[in-house]
C-alpha cells in the first residue's frame, strides 16, 4: 500500500495515514506515557497487561472482524459534522473554532464545509481522543482550516508533521500574547427609608414615589450601570463599615419578600 507520510492537503489521505499505523499494538515505556499523557487534552495511554508498556485505551477505538486476516482489527474512529455557518440558533463549537477568514469565505459559498475529529462514540458513552478539528471542502475534500487545541500538544505536534504547512491554521495564534478589556464591578450599599402597615405596601410606596428606581433593575440581566436598586432589607439602623454584609444576619439579601421586613431598629 502507497502511504502517505507528509504535505497531506485531503481528508482522504489523512484518514489512510492515521489508519495505515497499527495504533491498538503501538506501545510506549512509562516515562514516554507520562509525557504524551501530560501534553494530551484526555488520558489517552493505560498500562498494558504486561505492566511494563503502555498503550492507547481500548475504549477509543472501533473493532471489526477481518475475513481476510480471520482476525479482529482495530482503528481510532473519527468523528464528523457538517458546520452550520449560522449562529442564529445554538452555540456550535466547529463552527466557533473555525478561521474567521474561512468562515467568511464559506458563509455565502454554494459548497460546503465538514469538520473531522477522532472520536468514539460506544453506546451512551463519547470517548475524544483528540480535540484538533480538521475542516474540509465536502465538495473537494481539500483540508482548509486545523483547529488545533491549547492543551492537546500532542496530537498538534501529530498533526503539523503530517499535514501540508501551507494549510490555514491557528497554532501560532494559540500562543500569540493578546490583551483584554476587564470589566470590574464595584458594589456599594446604602440604606433608604420607606413606610407602609406591610413591607409590600411600604416597597409599593418607595416605587411610587423614587421613579429613578424602577422595579426591572432588581433582575441582573437588566440592571443599568451606577444605577441603584433594591438589594435587600435590615433591621439596623445604620450599616456596618469595612466588613462584608452578605450573610449578615441582621440583613437580608432578598429582593422579594413574602412576610414581612422586620422593622428599623427590631433587632430580636
Amino acid at each position: 500500500m502507497n502511504i502517505i507520510t507528509k504535505d497531506i492537503k485531503t481528508i482522504k489521505d489523512l484518514r489512510k495515514y492515521v489508519n495505515s499505523i497499527d495504533w491498538y499494538n503501538k506501545k510506549w515505556n512509562e516515562k514516554d506515557a507520562d509525557e504524551i499523557n501530560e501534553q494530551s487534552a484526555n488520558n489517552l495511554l493505560v498500562r498494558r497487561d504486561d505492566e511494563k508498556t503502555f498503550g492507547l485505551a481500548e475504549a477509543f477505538f472501533k473493532s471489526t472482524i477481518s475475513k481476510k486476516l480471520q482476525a479482529k482489527t482495530y482503528k481510532l474512529p473519527w468523528g464528523t459534522s457538517q458546520v452550520s455557518l449560522d449562529r442564529r440558533y445554538r452555540y456550535s463549537e466547529v463552527a466557533e473554532r473555525l478561521g474567521k477568514e474561512i468562515h467568511k469565505e464559506y458563509k455565502d459559498s454554494d459548497q460546503s464545509l465538514r469538520c473531522y475529529y477522532l472520536k468514539n462514540k460506544a453506546g451512551y458513552s463519547t470517548y475524544d481522543i483528540s480535540d484538533v478539528f480538521i475542516y474540509a471542502n465536502e465538495y473537494t475534500d481539500e483540508i482548509v482550516y486545523v483547529s488545533y487545541d491549547r492543551k492537546d500538544i500532542w496530537w498538534n505536534n501529530f498533526f503539523k508533521e503530517c499535514l501540508d504547512a501551507t494549510i490555514p491554521n491557528n497554532f501560532d495564534e494559540l500562543n500569540r500574547i493578546k490583551k483584554f478589556n476587564l470589566v470590574l464591578r464595584k458594589d456599594e450599599f446604602k440604606t433608604i427609608s420607606c413606610e407602609g402597615k406591610t413591607f409590600k405596601e411600604a416597597l409599593d410606596n418607595f416605587y411610587n414615589t423614587n421613579k429613578d428606581f424602577n422595579a426591572e433593575h432588581e433582575s441582573e440581566y437588566q440592571r443599568m450601570p451606577n444605577t441603584w436598586f433594591v438589594w435587600g432589607t435590615t433591621a439596623l439602623e445604620k450599616l456596618p463599615e469595612n466588613e462584608s454584609i452578605v450573610g449578615h444576619k441582621d440583613i437580608k439579601e432578598k429582593r422579594y419578600v413574602y412576610e414581612d421586613a422586620r422593622e428599623i431598629g427590631d433587632l430580636r
